[in-house]
């Protein structure tokens, strides 16, 4: 999902030369064992998906309208968040697709739901590269986020019973700084709709962050509870896995790379988010991209805790996928997966 788009400081070396320039040769040996670069897809693994995406640019949301009605009727709640994420990114929303769609199609839940994500989209690009803590971003923000909430809304009427209108609304309540009050009748809606949905339960858990409106204590308790009482096959075991993620990265912005009282927090519950995240990979099949997405999550999080030689593995199951998560949230997600890849590679070679 693409939410707070901030750089992991990188050299940007590594993406204009070969990946094993300068290696010593066991590292060299380790990075030829993996995907290339050059075949490197970001959130590629639905192919319909992506065509549809690719006819809305095209100013044709024909096959996109299509394939979003197929996804609300049969609750495929996953693709319909992916497939709309996506969309909202495809084109500018000023170029007019998203907008004539929705402006022919008042009463559709689907051209609501893209346009509102495209315009909350709009707001978080204006504030790229902004790594500090969200009290009083700057005006254009604020704005966007302002003018995207009659669009906001007019998703959740329509789509009342639909988890992902409510993931929305809460990515906006977190953009918004809306009141706590709000906050719980939003996530109150979207337990309704869908208790195990990743997607919502992942704005609401950022809405709780330090960063933003809550604390870390907070975000924790909340990615514990919600997985805890899960099922291992649902995919909101993953939650402890992305809030420490989270709590590392803010941390890191807060206090340096050197960091400061978030670390200590991810290492000591480091073992319960492994073990969520293991037990969750272990009821899926081998060629399900949820698999592949998890295997990321993980991968992500030890190379985020210093822990990179454990994820060569990782990246060596993930082949060419870039999944949306964990890297879309970083401005330049393969330049990421990339640059973690690099470190683990360097670390397995080291013997770390």
């Amino acid at each position: 999902m693409v939410l707070d788009r901030f750089r992991r400081p990188s050299s940007g070396a590594r993406t204009a030369a070969p990946e094993t320039a300068g290696m010593p040769p066991a590292a060299a040996a380790l990075a030829a064992a993996l995907a290339p670069p050059e075949a490197l897809v970001y959130d590629g693994s639905d192919a319909p998906a992506s065509a549809a995406v690719a006819r809305l640019d095209a100013d044709d949301p024909g096959p996109l309208a299509v394939l979003l009605a197929a996804t609300r009727a049969e609750r495929a709640w996953d693709r319909r968040s992916r497939v709309v994420h996506t969309a909202a990114q495809a084109r500018s929303v000023d170029q007019g697709p998203l907008r004539t769609w929705a402006q022919h199609a008042p009463t559709d839940p689907d051209a609501a739901l893209v346009l509102s994500a495209a315009l909350l989209q709009l707001a978080w690009r204006s504030r790229a590269g902004q790594d500090t803590a969200a009290a009083a971003p700057p005006g254009a923000f604020n704005t966007l986020v302002a003018a995207a909430l009659p669009a906001v809304a007019q998703a959740l009427r329509l789509g009342a019973g639909d988890p992902v209108a409510y993931e929305i609304a809460l990515e906006h309540a977190r953009a918004s700084a809306a009141a706590r009050e709000v906050f719980y009748d939003l996530c109150q809606g979207a337990e309704q709709a869908d208790p195990l949905h990743l997607g919502w339960h992942t704005a609401a858990l950022r809405y709780l962050s330090a960063r933003w409106h809550g604390s870390v204590d907070e975000m924790w308790l909340y990615a514990d509870a919600v997985s805890e009482a899960a099922p291992a096959s649902a995919r909101v075991a993953l939650l402890p896995a992305v809030a420490l993620s989270d709590i590392w990265r803010d941390d890191t912005i807060r206090f340096g790379p050197e960091g400061g009282p978030g670390q200590a927090f991810v290492r000591e519950r480091f073992d319960v988010a492994l073990h969520r995240a293991n037990a969750h990979i272990g009821t899926l099949a081998g060629n399900d991209p949820a698999r592949t997405e998890a295997i990321a999550v993980l991968a992500h999080l030890f190379g985020l805790a210093g822990l990179p030689a454990q994820a060569y593995d990782g990246f060596a199951a993930i082949g060419a996928d870039v999944t949306a998560l964990p890297w879309g949230s970083y401005a330049e997600p393969v330049a990421a997966f990339l640059e973690f890849r690099h470190d683990a590679v360097l670390a397995r070679a080291a013997g770390g």
